[in-house]
């Protein structure tokens, strides 16, 4: 069973299953405060109107471990589509649309899909709200300074359960590290994001990894695009994916 609490936790593996250092060609920001620095990563995820990448999955749980080849498409905030494949088999087919979330996963066996009862809309539009184009200033509050070559910032989430704060590098305006927090403060679960590349004026990043309860997570991107044409069809659910509550 998964508790509530966790729901949002879980849901991060569900989309990966969706090192702090950046690329040196990135652009390079005096400091001038948290509330500047904020406005400058918003405006950059403002410029992000749709996003696609090929992509590597690596997925570990007490069952094992499992690589397979995605493909990650994305009108933010409203419309995203992960799809991942294992031998030429779809295994597991997500899309996100302002008319729910809908899921197909294989289950571990083969026989047939199995079900994500915990995993929803809205959560997932939270579990994600770390990354570019996805995230949105007023979500956020400030922290203030963490050391010398980061800040924070931090958002609860609407369970009321879960707590999201992340670390930015200030000199890029990077996120380096987001640990999900409960009530108790015990991380349940950590991702880090490394390798940024430079498109146009948006920032992603190429590498990220994350470890928590419901196992461990790596994604290598390639392929990148931003802003690129993309069809109404390429969010249209796959038949055999279930609406989630």
């Amino acid at each position: 069973m998964i508790h509530r609490g966790h729901t949002h936790v879980c849901a991060l593996c569900f989309v990966i299953s969706t090192c702090s250092g950046c690329a040196n060609s990135l652009p390079k920001y005096s400091w001038s405060g948290a509330d500047r620095a904020i406005e400058t990563m918003s405006h950059r995820d403002r410029s992000m109107e749709t996003f696609s990448a090929t992509c590597q999955l690596m997925l570990g749980s007490d069952d094992g471990d499992v690589e397979l080849s995605g493909v990650l498409v994305a009108r933010p905030p409203s419309h995203l589509r992960l799809r991942a494949t294992k031998l030429m088999q779809t295994v597991f087919d997500m899309t996100l649309i302002p008319e729910g979330l809908f899921v197909f996963s294989q289950t571990r066996d083969g026989n047939g899909p199995s079900t994500r009862e915990s995993l929803t809309r809205d959560g997932l539009i939270e579990a994600i709200s770390f990354l570019p184009g996805f995230s949105r200033k007023t979500d956020w509050r400030i922290d203030g300074s963490a050391d010398e070559h980061h800040f924070s910032r931090s958002r609860r989430l609407r369970d009321g359960e879960t707590t999201i704060i992340c670390l930015v590098e200030k000199s890029t305006l990077t996120t380096t590290r987001c640990d999900y927090l409960n009530n108790a403060g015990i991380a349940q679960q950590s991702i880090t994001f490394d390798d940024y590349r430079l498109f146009g004026e948006v920032v992603w990043p190429m590498h990220i990894v994350g470890v928590g309860r419901g196992g461990s997570f790596e994604i290598f991107f390639h392929d990148v695009e931003i802003n690129p044409d993309l069809p109404d069809r390429a969010f249209i659910p796959s038949r055999r994916a279930v609406k989630q509550p």
